[in-house]
């Protein structure tokens, strides 16, 4: 059996870097030009799906389709994305412990970097921002959290949070405004609290790569490494350079 690297439809291309790696690649539509979710509200009415949400909920089908194949190692599935699909990743890992590792790529505000974080002040997209431009992605009610992001009663860390004990990498580019490093820093900080009571702090990792807000193929090889860290392929754990 091989370990499993999940994407979305969009990341395929990431896949082929993980299948060389000896890894099996799992793709599911759940990305902007590619999406099986859009019906669900349809499909299950009664239940209130943001967009993001729909998505990590249909990452955790496609888990299920996995657990029926004998070449998948269901003990080692890693998913990762980037910018709005390394947000609901994330989602995807809080929710469904079969999830071993997740990279969030770039994830930045609802992401890696904590909403507190974000404000005009720090030079990102605020709450403001991005419930404007995607009004669908999140609940409604992060609006009211528009400028008293400091009274919402959880953040992004303890989102991370969830995921302990399993594998967590947050990434994101030192010069993009989709993220914000000092804020990424402090989650980072918080989270590792937790990976430390669990004693795995070595399955939580930090990585700012050069550039902007897209990645290249040399950032996938080092999510593969992470991933690789995690389910015992390599002795290698990650730096965690702040």
């Amino acid at each position: 059996p091989l370990p499993v690297f999940i994407t979305q439809w969009n990341h395929r291309g990431w896949v082929q870097i993980a299948v060389r790696r000896g890894y099996m690649g799992c793709v599911y539509a759940g990305a902007d030009d590619k999406d099986d979710t859009e019906n669900y509200a349809t499909l299950f009415p009664g239940y209130s799906f943001s967009t993001l949400m729909k998505r990590a909920w249909a990452a955790s089908r496609a888990v299920d389709y996995l657990y029926t194949l004998p070449e998948a190692d269901t003990a080692r599935i890693g998913i990762t994305g980037h910018s709005r699909n390394g947000k609901q990743s994330l989602l995807a890992a809080a929710f469904d412990e079969r999830i071993k590792a997740v990279v969030s790529s770039s994830a930045g505000t609802g992401g890696e970097n904590p909403f507190r974080y974000t404000d005009d002040s720090y030079d990102n997209e605020s709450i403001d921002d991005i419930t404007k431009n995607f009004p669908d992605w999140f609940h409604p009610r992060l609006r009211l959290f528009i400028g008293k992001e400091q009274k919402l009663p959880v953040d992004q860390n303890s989102l991370m949070s969830v995921i302990a004990p399993r594998g967590l990498l947050l990434s994101s580019a030192l010069t993009e405004t989709e993220g914000g490093p000092w804020g990424i820093e402090q989650a980072y900080k918080s989270a590792k609290k937790v990976y430390a009571l669990e004693g795995t702090e070595n399955n939580l990792g930090i990585f700012f790569r050069d550039g902007r807000h897209g990645t290249s193929a040399r950032d996938i090889e080092s999510y593969i490494d992470f991933f690789d860290y995690v389910f015992g392929r390599t002795q290698t754990a990650p730096e965690n350079k702040l």
